[in-house]
């Protein structure tokens, strides 16, 4: 039923008033599918399409997002994309493309949570449609009963590619992505599970967010200020804010637990703090938060000793609960609980890491979400304390990500053992050594040799630490993270300078992925692109080079000629891009290796010419392993994403 024009302007005014308040971007999309009753029946009059029907388009478009969809339920979804589909009608020709990308977006978001919870049997016509066909086959695919939601999806992947490849595509897609998210370990960030109060208090949407942070340790007699300091998206938070003060409890019930295990005085430490909320500008409240800051700290405090024991938090698991001071873990609110269950069912999540208090009350709203959809196979585990969490496989699990700290602890371990046999112990000593000392390029004391950081840009200093020349890059600040190198890559015996910027977190810059390389004079003689150009795969939609950091750059010499190795590593699935080039900045080869390099270098396997070779982890694989490459004919990516990647070898060790 349509209304008048003066009530009608007065609902629309109410609307913009709800899309101008500061509120998370899926309940402005919800509002706007809930007025398009209202102006559905107008859509068509002249007065009206030419201003309501076009504002509403770019309100549409705008709030259409990832971050819109990202907690919205399969109902919901489905209103939107039947909202954008019938809205589709009245808008003029030249705006189709833009309302038809998002709504293939909704819809891939749609297909995805089906998937999630082993609905395939809806999930399959809307891969059929975001395929362009039509008619979905006959085929369903042969699942057996019993199989869960992830190894489902894959067999129905692998069936639908030999039968219908598009809608196997579309399927192998959602099923990459999947892997993708369960694939990363990680020392700085942790899965958290949320629940949005209104204005009233009232408890609303369960939300999943990543908590990202970072905390250093100092002792009481380095620093000034004797108590803990916590900053939060850039603000400084002091224990009752209501909820990042909850980080406070969790800094002494890491205190404390650092104490008891690492054999230890810790109590005088003080912890320096920086925590945020992964993109997302919403307030939260509740000390749920309290779990996932005391393992970010944990896993930060103790970063050389976690790599050393390969032990990182896992990405397959979501986070909620409180902590006291002694590190026992508090049940979650009752009211609170049902809505974070929901929200982890309908994720890729393998696993809900809770308080054991709140364990049987979790698992009644799990059942009720299984017995509709009896293939997902979501986890529960429930602790009493912050040492149980961190002691537990399942969350803080094994990765080997740095491997000259892992040769060398096995090193150790083996040396104590009574019966290793000598032989065996040099060859571990000799790896170790091997990873540790890479080959170089012989340095001049006349040359340059040193590169300082400066804010927004370096300068270079010779032997005597006297400054040469300084640069400027297009950053607002250059993190300590930047890579950089010196060596002499042409004939005039004069160093050369090679640098990777890298911004810090919270900027953006166009020259980070880039290489830039000097002469000894500070002329730039190029610059190249380290990311390795159209390669999409596992590449998260939205994303963009911006988001790729810079692993090392070295200058290594094959057959006495210089070669110019830059690796940028990218997060969510893990993976790194391996670049050669010559001194001239000419491409030589290319390389894709899924997880995180080490220490690598240049050796000569006997009459044939040299070869590259790098210690890395293969995370999809679950192992570390030693890739051999040739730096002029090497392409591809490395198992087991593909099997056509061009190594001479791939060695994996399990």
């Amino acid at each position: 039923m349509s209304t008048s024009p003066l009530k009608f302007a007065k609902e629309y005014a109410e609307l913009q008033s709800e899309l101008a308040i500061p509120s998370a971007p899926d309940l402005k999309l919800l509002a706007l599918t809930e007025f398009w009753g209202k102006l559905k029946p107008h859509a068509s009059e002249p007065a009206y399409s030419n201003t309501y029907v076009a504002e509403f388009l770019s309100h549409i478009i705008k709030w259409t997002s990832d971050a819109s969809l990202t907690d919205c339920s399969i109902d919901e979804l489905k209103r939107i994309a039947t909202v954008i589909e019938e809205f589709g009608e009245y808008v003029k020709s030249d705006s189709q493309e833009s309302l038809a990308l998002k709504l293939r977006l909704v819809r891939f978001r749609l297909a995805s949570l089906l998937c999630y919870v082993g609905d395939f049997a809806a999930a399959l016509p809307v891969c059929a449609w975001l395929a362009g066909i039509s008619d979905l086959p006959d085929e369903f695919g042969d699942i057996p009963p019993g199989t869960d939601a992830f190894h489902g999806l894959r067999d129905l992947s692998e069936q639908y590619l030999s039968v219908n490849p598009k809608i196997g595509g579309i399927l192998k897609d959602i099923f990459d992505r999947w892997v993708a998210e369960r694939s990363c370990v990680n020392d700085d960030r942790i899965w958290c599970l949320f629940v949005e109060k209104d204005q009233f208090g009232n408890n609303g949407r369960g939300r999943l967010r990543l908590l990202r942070g970072s905390v250093e340790s100092n002792s009481n007699s380095e620093h000034q200020k004797k108590v803990d300091t916590l900053t939060f998206d850039n603000q400084v938070k002091t224990p009752d804010d209501p909820f990042v003060g909850a980080a406070y409890t969790a800094f002494s019930a890491v205190r404390q637990y650092l104490t008891m295990t690492q054999g230890r005085r810790v109590e005088s430490a003080i912890y320096n703090a920086r925590f945020s909320v992964v993109d997302s500008k919403q307030i939260f409240t509740g000390d749920s938060i309290g779990l996932a800051c005391g393992l970010v700290t944990y896993t930060q405090l103790m970063c050389k000793e976690v790599m050393r024991h390969e032990r990182f938090i896992t990405s397959e698991v979501a986070i909620t609960g409180s902590l006291d001071q002694e590190g026992q873990l508090l049940a979650v609110s009752t009211e609170s609980l049902s809505e974070k269950v929901r929200r982890a069912f309908f994720s890729p999540i393998k696993t809900l890491v809770i308080p054991e208090d709140s364990l049987l009350n979790a698992r009644e709203h799990l059942d009720k979400l299984v017995a509709r959809y009896p293939r997902r196979d979501l986890q529960l585990i429930g602790h009493s304390s912050l040492s149980k969490v961190i002691e537990d496989l399942n969350i803080v699990r094994a990765e080997k990500v740095c491997p000259s700290q892992f040769v060398a602890r096995k090193v150790v371990h083996y040396s104590r053992m009574t019966k290793i046999q000598v032989p065996l112990l040099m060859v571990l000593i000799a790896v170790m050594l091997a990873v540790l000392f890479p080959n170089s390029t012989p340095w001049f004391d006349d040359n340059p040799k040193y590169v300082r950081l400066t804010g927004a840009g370096f300068e270079v200093l010779n032997a005597d630490s006297v400054r040469l020349w300084n640069k400027t890059v297009d950053c607002n600040a250059l993190d300590a993270g930047t890579q950089w190198n010196i060596g002499n890559i042409d004939e005039d015996q004069e160093n050369e300078i090679i640098i990777v910027p890298r911004a810090p977190d919270t900027e953006i810059c166009t020259s980070q992925s880039k290489l830039y390389v000097y002469d000894n004079t500070g002329d730039l003689l190029f610059i190249r692109d380290c990311v390795i150009p159209s390669y999409t795969l596992m590449d998260a939609e939205g994303e963009n080079d911006l988001r790729w950091i810079p692993g090392e750059c070295d200058i290594m010499m094959k057959d006495s000629v210089p070669i110019i190795v830059t690796r940028v590593l990218r997060s969510h699935p893990a993976r790194v891009h391996i670049r050669f080039w010559t001194a001239l900045g000419d491409s030589l080869g290319s390389y894709i290796n899924c997880g995180y390099p080490g220490r690598s270098g240049i050796f000569n396997p006997g009459n044939r010419s040299q070869r590259f070779f790098s210690i890395v982890v293969n995370n999809l694989m679950g192992c570390i392993g030693l890739v051999v490459l040739s730096v002029d004919s090497c392409s591809g990516i490395s198992p087991p994403v593909s099997s056509s990647g061009k190594q001479i070898a791939y060695s994996i060790f399990i």
